[in-house]
């Protein structure tokens, strides 16, 4: 026989056990057991958006995780609305590019957002998938930066951006719903990042995000599909274009070109 061990469930279920007693040491958890309140699909933000394209039209090899350069995105919200940070990550090696603090999620902010954190992995960002939020609504005129098309989740579906999601979970530890991000720097996401992707993960072989994304980067980049540009078509772009000239700039466009990931980081050029 071999030694006694005790497994995750077991403790789990003593904790809870304790709860009911009175005891606080569930406190201590990461994530505390919030009941989960049923929702119903509502499509109402969904048909908001314009030139939406469904998760049902992404390719099938997103889903099998055999091949990098699918990404996925999404908006973390600070305390009081004030601040937001911005998310994304690779599929297939769950790396996480250096996340940014926004003024607000309008649209064009977190479309510029997007190409601001993604543009220097152009040649590896094959597609991208966030939610129905609005502050996805310009998903266009980031997809025309990029070359990438953007597919959305249907309502309340988060399981299928799952990895984004199970990120800003282990953000939210750092960085808790009680604070407002406006208090954060550059250099606290830069750290954040940096040991997120330096975190050894079971599901790599306990290689680290960046591990597996440097071994990506210094393969040939992936053929970009010839059919890309298809769900965006003339129209829709030179819509976005219209609309980004008529759109006051954020600072982020004036400064696409960020700290490649070998290097160490210089906080001088986060501002």
């Amino acid at each position: 026989m071999g030694k006694p061990s005790l497994s995750p469930s077991w403790i789990y279920v003593l904790l809870w056990r304790l709860r009911a007693q009175g005891d606080q040491l569930f406190q201590c958890l990461p994530r505390q057991g919030r009941k989960y309140r049923r929702r119903q699909p509502d499509p109402a933000s969904a048909n908001k958006i314009p030139f939406r394209v469904d998760i049902e039209q992404r390719p099938t090899v997103v889903d099998a995780r055999t091949q990098p350069g699918h990404w996925e995105a999404d908006t973390i919200i600070g305390h009081g609305h004030q601040g937001v940070i911005l998310t994304v990550i690779e599929r297939y090696s769950r790396f996480t590019t250096a996340m940014r603090v926004l003024p607000h999620r309008k649209a064009f902010m977190i479309a510029w957002g997007l190409i601001d954190m993604l543009l220097p992995y152009r040649p590896w960002v094959q597609t991208i998938t966030v939610d129905n939020g609005l502050e996805f609504a310009e998903h266009t005129f980031a997809a025309e930066h990029l070359q990438t098309p953007f597919y959305f989740c249907k309502p309340y579906h988060s399981w299928q951006r799952g990895s984004i999601e199970q990120l800003n979970g282990l953000v939210r530890r750092t960085f808790p719903k009680k604070l407002a991000f406006t208090q954060l720097s550059c250099d606290d996401l830069m750290r954040e990042a940096q040991q997120l992707n330096d975190r050894p993960r079971k599901i790599l072989g306990f290689r680290t995000p960046f591990e597996v994304f440097q071994k990506i980067l210094q393969r040939a980049p992936p053929p970009n599909p010839s059919n890309t540009a298809t769900h965006y078509t003339i129209k829709h772009q030179s819509r976005s274009l219209k609309h980004s000239k008529s759109t006051q700039r954020t600072p982020l466009s004036q400064n696409l070109q960020r700290t490649p990931i070998d290097r160490p980081l210089d906080d001088s050029k986060c501002n």
